[in-house]
Parts: C-alpha cells; structure tokens; sequence
C-alpha cells in the first residue's frame, strides 16, 4: 500500500511537471529540425511538443510527421485552414496535457539548454508567478547573422513600468501557467500583437519576470507579418495602451511614442 501510494505521488509530481511545448507553424517546414532540436537539447526531459500546422501548404506536415516516427513525445496537429498564430496556439493549448506551456516558433531556438529546467524551477518555487521569460534574445536575420541583442526588464516592477512603452517578452523564450491562460481567456483572434495582448492580460494574474540560463535566438525575417504590416501594428498597440490605461504605469508617456510610432510609419 505504501509502494502504491508513492507510485501515485511520483506519477502526479510528474503530470504537475509536465511541460507542454506549443509551435504554431505555417509553411515552417524549413526550420522544424533546427527549433525541434533545440528542444531535444534540453536538459529537461518531461515534456510534450505539439507542432501545430496552421493551414501550411509546404512540407510542414510531412517534415512533423516523420518526426514524430522517432520522437514519441511529439504529436501534429493539422488544420486544414489557416486561422492565425494565436488561435492556432489556443488550439495546441487545448490539447496540452502540461499544466506549464512553453512557446516556440518555427524559426526560433533554444540556446541554453537548462532553459526549461531553470523557467519550471523557477515557477514551482515562485506560485505567485504566472510567466518567465529570458533575459537575453539574440535577433538573427534568415542567414543566422546577429542583428542585436534583446534585453528587457528583468524583475516584476520593472517590467510592469516599462510594458506599455515597449513589449518585454518575446514568444519563442516564455513558460506560463495554463491555468493563467485559461483565465484570460487565451491569445485573442488577432493576427498581429496576440502575443503582447496576452502579456498583458497575464500581468493582471499575478507576477512576472525574465531571468538568466533562458537565452533564446529569434529569427527576424523579412518576409514576417510584423514588417509587411507596421503600420496596422502600431495602431493595435496603441488600442492595447488604451485598454491598459488603468494597469500599468508610464501610460501618458506609453501613448506619446505609440503615436510618434504611427506618424514616422
């Protein structure tokens, strides 16, 4: 009865361990290898990845299929229609078994790999947190050259006076808690800026912060939706300034440059 009751325990600290890892693809098939192992690299082994293909007309699918052959712990999903990154990772989330999510893009990677082991640590000894991202992100262009190094705020107050003025986490280096996700309601049906909503509403759920042992790289690609729709993207910032008028700090300040943005284009 005893052995019994510590086998129960062991197999329920592993669930309440379990990290889902969540990559939201269209027409990626190119850099699945390189983000997938990325996360084989990884110290951490209790993990789950769902390779979402939203609507990929490429090899996507091919390519996450016959990686999964050799990878058990790698399911695909396909969805026929293209429905947005965000919806797309609500998608993954809803069929996550891990009560801890972590984002990957297609053509991002991990570069420390104690990345998972440090965010998991850190948000078990931390229940007041509900997202960690990285302190370091290493911006590349499509040919791997660095471009700049990305580093935000770093502790929770920090981040919360700095967050309207400018986004402190990058998608490809968070872990959240699925129960915060699901509270907020998921990443919005936008298909620009879904990310920085959700912070936001996040940041409303409990503490946040970067640390150190995370660092990411993030491939800044040319052809991304962010750089053919600058303009529509910064005036959904500003939408989200306004909505957080009441939230965070530095929101005045926050509004000037969202409009500083929209008139330089």
């Amino acid at each position: 009865m005893i052995k019994s009751n510590w086998l129960t325990d062991k197999v329920k600290q592993m669930n309440n361990n379990l990290i889902s890892i969540i990559i939201a693809t269209k027409n990626g098939g190119r850099f699945l290898r390189r983000s997938i192992g990325s996360i084989e690299r990884q110290t951490e082994k209790n993990i789950e990845i769902i390779v979402v293909s939203d609507g990929s007309t490429d090899d996507t699918v091919k390519i996450a299929q016959e990686m999964a052959k050799s990878i058990p712990y790698l399911k695909v999903i396909v969805l026929e229609k293209n429905i947005g990154p965000g919806l797309a990772r609500n998608f993954g989330i809803k069929n996550a078994r891990g009560n801890k999510i972590a984002l990957l893009d297609d053509d991002d990677e991990w570069l420390d790999e104690n990345k998972l082991s440090n965010q998991i640590r850190f948000l078990n000894e931390n229940p007041e947190y509900v997202i960690v991202g990285s302190a370091v992100t290493e911006f590349v262009n499509e040919t791997n050259r660095p471009l700049f190094t990305f580093k935000p705020k770093l502790n929770d107050c920090d981040i919360r006076a700095n967050i309207l003025l400018s986004n402190q986490f990058i998608t490809s280096s968070v872990m959240f808690r699925k129960e915060a996700f699901e509270k907020v309601g998921g990443f919005a049906a936008m298909y620009l800026a879904e990310d920085y909503d959700l912070w936001l509403k996040l940041a409303l759920q409990g503490k946040i912060v970067n640390i150190q042992g995370c660092k990411t790289r993030y491939m800044k690609r040319s052809s991304g939706a962010q750089q053919s729709h600058k303009s529509e993207m910064n005036k959904i910032v500003l939408k989200l300034i306004k909505r957080n008028k009441f939230n965070f700090p530095n929101y005045w300040l926050a509004l000037i440059k969202a409009y500083i943005r929209i008139i330089l284009g």
